[in-house]
């Protein structure tokens, strides 16, 4: 068994990244934020989009650091392998941000995968990948004939051009009403459904 898996906010989770970097600029003028979106928000709603897209290169590119692995992946990996699946990391991602400062993304996030993956032995790294459009992330899911595919965005699990042979989960999702796509709030549960699926 071919297993996928997603790597931004899939695999990596930038809540503390994204706080801490908004902070950091004087983004949120006194105000607490908890996770992502709710910097994502304030920032939104108070008409300072570009901010937040500035933001957005800072934390995926100098500030990747900050970026924390999902509690559970590792267990994920352990119980993938235990039930003999190879592991494969398939991520689309532009090259530079939309504006700011002209960080290599492709450049940090690699930086980030042989420090906490590579390194550990999590994911090899000849079975990563980065694609620059959602397009070509999907053709390569398909070429790698993956059995079943990780990710946190419903329009690339319910894409047309999405493998209809590869099993798609939602991370993060608790329920979704496309019928065919199965919520997967977290990695305990991404386990569960593998060891499932495994054993028939």
């Amino acid at each position: 068994m071919k297993i996928g898996l997603d790597f931004d906010n899939t695999i990596v989770n930038y809540d503390n990244a994204f706080c801490r970097c908004a902070e950091e600029e004087g983004l949120l003028s006194g105000v607490q934020a908890a996770k992502k979106d709710d910097v994502k928000r304030l920032l939104i709603d108070s008409g300072r989009e570009e901010s937040w897209t500035r933001l957005q290169g800072l934390v995926y590119g100098a500030r990747m650091e900050y970026a924390v692995l999902n509690k559970g992946f590792g267990d994920f990996i352990s119980t993938a392998k235990e039930l003999g699946a190879e592991l494969f990391i398939v991520s689309h991602k532009t090259r530079y941000p939309y504006l700011g400062e002209k960080y290599d993304l492709h450049e940090a996030a690699w930086g980030y995968i042989n420090k906490n993956i590579v390194s550990k032995g999590l994911v090899r790294k000849e079975n990563i990948f980065f694609r620059l459009t959602k397009e070509e992330k999907i053709q390569k899911i398909a070429e790698l004939k993956c059995s079943m595919f990780i990710d946190d965005l419903p329009d690339i699990l319910t894409h047309k051009l999405f493998p209809k042979t590869t099993l798609p989960l939602l991370y993060g999702f608790s329920d979704y009403p496309v019928s065919n796509i199965i919520p997967c709030p977290d990695w305990a549960t991404a386990a569960e459904i593998l060891r499932k699926c495994t054993n028939g």
